[in-house]
């Protein structure tokens, strides 16, 4: 069905039920199939694009850590397809002892890239964490990757601390036709 342009009603027009099926029932019925349509675009998009994954492992377990890992490289491409462009991760530390001025952070970012901003996580004994199960820091962040689906991360550690760092992928965003 195709759109008919509006008819600019003026007084003592002759209104007839063509005019009136013509401007409201097949506009109306045109607007709702568009609508339809990129209800249906969107919804295809949204399967195609977000990627979730049904179960998840680590991509990246530093047990009983106590000193600083630079960035570095963190290869996705057995937990990601080869289109994924964004990464959607996982990023957990536990803490097992803290002790005077102990601090973790666990960051990642795109490789290559060297942005002062980037998605982390911290433990801190001046945040109130002493270690053990309660003392745990979670959260999802997205990553963008780079080409090979290739991710960088970071654990900066500070003074006296000791963490479990774990980092997974929950799932993954491809690129758009």
């Amino acid at each position: 069905m195709a759109w008919t342009e509006p008819i600019t009603w003026v007084p003592l027009i002759v209104v007839s039920a063509n005019n009136l099926n013509e401007q409201i029932r097949d506009n109306t019925s045109y607007l709702k199939e568009e609508i339809d349509a990129l209800k249906s675009t969107i919804n295809n998009l949204v399967g195609l694009l977000f990627k979730w994954k049904p179960t998840t492992s680590d991509s990246l377990s530093i047990p009983n850590r106590t000193s600083s890992v630079a960035w570095t490289n963190l290869d996705l491409t057995s937990v990601t397809s080869e289109a994924a462009e964004w990464v959607i991760l996982l990023l957990s530390l536990v803490a097992d002892s803290v002790g005077a001025g102990g601090y973790a952070l666990l960051g990642v970012r795109k490789d290559g890239e060297t942005p002062t901003d980037y998605p982390f996580i911290v433990l801190s004994e001046a945040l109130g964490h002493t270690g053990g199960v309660t003392s745990t820091q979670c959260a999802v962040v997205p990553c963008a990757m780079a080409a090979g689906q290739v991710i960088e991360y970071q654990l900066y550690i500070t003074g006296t601390i000791q963490v479990d760092a774990k980092i997974k992928v929950l799932g993954y965003i491809e690129k758009g036709v």
